[in-house]
């Protein structure tokens, strides 16, 4: 039952966020107050018959859409079809089709919560990671996640889709430069495990813009979670240690496989001084 209340909210929030409405918004055209809509969307409490019928009204969507009983890919290709970026909605349903008929494996999400640093912490203990580069293969077989490379959209890095509640499929941009796809795969993976989205969810690059149920805090945890699972702080200290006190930013980039930019913000975020790309990192330890 708890299950089933935490998906109508999360559904409701999503339709509320692609109508671009605050929940206060929603609250005075449903003659409410914005605490209900806060504990309906959080899973505290669930909205009756005549509420999801209202809520439907006002959010523009059909009243299945907000219930479980409608299948998550129903819902992902109605919120690729919004968004009309290039063949994105047609590329969902490629996607599915080509997944939703085979066994794949249940994900089971690790641990209900955690921060997205030690949520990182703990995906890599599991996958048996210790050292550079990540295989992030080995981790999405691990936490029985699909992953999969597509042609898309020069403004689209990459989404997840549910072809079912429990079987999330991790989608990124095939011709992007490896160390892109790999911090693509695992943001995207990051929004699976911190539980943010349960149909569908799109990352646009900057120049096209924000999605309309863009989430500036679920976009920060999941760049966090990415940073945290393929440039872990102990494995940052352990190459510097053997770097025999110095190294440049492009080796230790090359080491993890990511990019100067992610390697750079990331040796900044861990409070580690920030050279330029020809320059060396001294050992701080």
């Amino acid at each position: 039952m708890t299950n089933t209340i935490s998906v109508v909210g999360r559904r409701i929030r999503m339709a509320r966020e692609l109508k671009r409405m605050s929940q206060a918004d929603l609250a005075a055209a449903l003659g409410r107050t914005p605490t209900s809509i806060s504990y309906w969307e959080s899973g505290t409490r669930s909205p009756g018959l005549e509420d999801i019928v209202r809520l439907a009204e006002v959010l523009s969507v059909e009243a299945a859409d907000l219930l479980p009983s409608q299948p998550p890919r129903v819902l992902a290709r109605a919120r690729a079809s919004q968004l009309a970026i290039g063949e994105l909605a047609e590329i969902v349903d490629r996607v599915v089709a080509r997944y939703e008929k085979k066994d794949l494996p249940i994900f089971e999400r690790p641990v209900a919560k955690a921060s997205p640093s030690d949520m990182a912490g703990l995906v890599l203990r599991l996958a048996g990671q210790d050292n550079p580069p990540i295989d992030m293969h080995a981790v999405m077989t691990r936490l029985k996640v699909t992953s999969t490379e597509e042609l898309l959209p020069d403004g689209l890095s990459g989404f997840v889709v549910f072809v079912s509640e429990d079987v999330p499929i991790v989608v990124v941009r095939g011709h992007d430069v490896e160390a892109r796809r790999r911090f693509s795969a695992a943001h995207e993976l990051g929004h699976v495990l911190l539980a943010h989205h349960d149909t569908f969810h799109v990352d646009l690059t900057p120049l096209e813009g924000v999605p309309p149920d863009y989430n500036w805090r679920y976009e920060r945890e999941a760049n966090e979670f990415a940073s945290a699972l393929l440039m872990p702080p102990e494995m940052l200290q352990q190459q510097l240690r053997e770097a025999v006190g110095a190294t440049t930013l492009r080796l230790l980039a090359n080491r993890f496989l990511v990019s100067d930019q992610a390697m750079s913000i990331r040796l900044s975020t861990l409070g580690i001084p920030l050279p330029a790309v020809g320059d060396v990192v001294e050992i701080p330890f």
